[in-house]
């Protein structure tokens, strides 16, 4: 094994032998131009490695607050999201315009939704009341909603979003108007007079949302505004209306029973006459008993047909 400093020793030692200066040179110079070609080989193995690395790097190109989503020519979707500082090489990104990355960020998005109404038969029950009363109520939300890397793959994947940040939106936005319409039937639900707009909904005033909503996870939700209608109002109102309609239903039972039997009563001598007519067309001699009135003499006629 020589040294860094044998060449150098050899080289002053040929200047000083008979050797000459001109082998010297020739011997140095053709040294010199060996370790040139060995260092720029080097170099540019060096730098295909590198350029091969980084076209490969995938997870180099997000940048924090977002994933992607891999989508190849050769393969399809990219079963794993990508996500900023978590290394990932694939081969597929080496073969020229073959993937495609589609960016998501994965911050919050917030929605404002309103949701208004009437309680169930909020007309029939405010007519129980003396002057009436309002069951209608309204809400004004803004819902902020994100999704975690996996479940904005499995979106992508099922094909429930597009291949595009607005397809992520618009999701968004449809689930977070579902999350405000659950926020708001809790709303109704609940029963305590001070709770007041505006303010923000924690998980344990808002038990059916919880912190995750069909894999997206509900940030926050806050109410601007709140009208709710009176609950126990409402309540006594439902009470009144359903002795009201157990009175009236029990009223139209007997009517009912009543009107039936006098329709069999009717019905039974209505029988009795066609029997009767029946009678006369077929034994005409009873049409003059009959005229008589003697029901004796008719029942009596009616055995000697027989």
């Amino acid at each position: 094994m020589y040294s860094v400093w044998t060449f150098p020793f050899l080289f002053s030692i040929l200047q000083n032998t008979d050797i000459g200066n001109s082998k010297s040179e020739v011997i140095f110079r053709g040294f010199n131009v060996k370790a040139r070609h060995f260092f720029a080989d080097i170099l540019i193995l060096l730098i295909a490695a590198g350029a091969v690395f980084f076209a490969g790097w995938v997870s180099f190109w997000i940048k924090p607050g977002t994933c992607a989503v891999m989508t190849s020519k050769t393969g399809g979707i990219y079963p794993e999201a990508v996500e900023y500082g978590k290394f990932l090489w694939r081969w597929e990104r080496l073969l020229p315009t073959n993937t495609t990355l589609a960016v998501y960020p994965l911050q919050g998005l917030s929605f404002n939704h309103q949701v208004s109404g009437l309680l169930p038969s909020a007309d029939v029950y405010s007519r129980q009341i003396d002057g009436g009363a309002d069951f209608s109520y309204n809400f004004d939300f803004r819902v902020t909603v994100s999704a975690e890397p996996s479940e904005i793959l499995r979106l992508v994947t099922e094909g429930k979003i597009t291949n595009s940040e607005e397809g992520l939106d618009a999701y968004l936005e449809m689930a977070s108007e579902k999350a405000a319409q659950l926020v708001s039937e809790s709303l109704l639900e609940y029963t305590d007079s001070t709770f007041t707009a505006p303010c923000v909904l924690s998980g344990r005033e808002v038990p059916s949302l919880g912190s995750d909503f069909h894999g997206l996870k509900v940030q926050s939700v806050e109410i601007k505004t709140l009208k709710r209608p009176d609950r126990d109002a409402y309540e006594a109102a439902k009470k009144i209306y359903k002795a009201y309609t157990e009175e009236l239903s029990s009223a139209v039972k007997d009517r009912a029973k009543s009107q039936a039997a006098y329709m069999a009563e009717s019905d039974s001598n209505m029988r009795q006459l066609e029997q009767f007519a029946e009678l006369l067309e077929k034994y005409p001699r009873m049409s003059e008993l009959s005229k008589s009135g003697d029901l004796a003499q008719v029942i009596g006629q009616l055995k000697s047909i027989h």
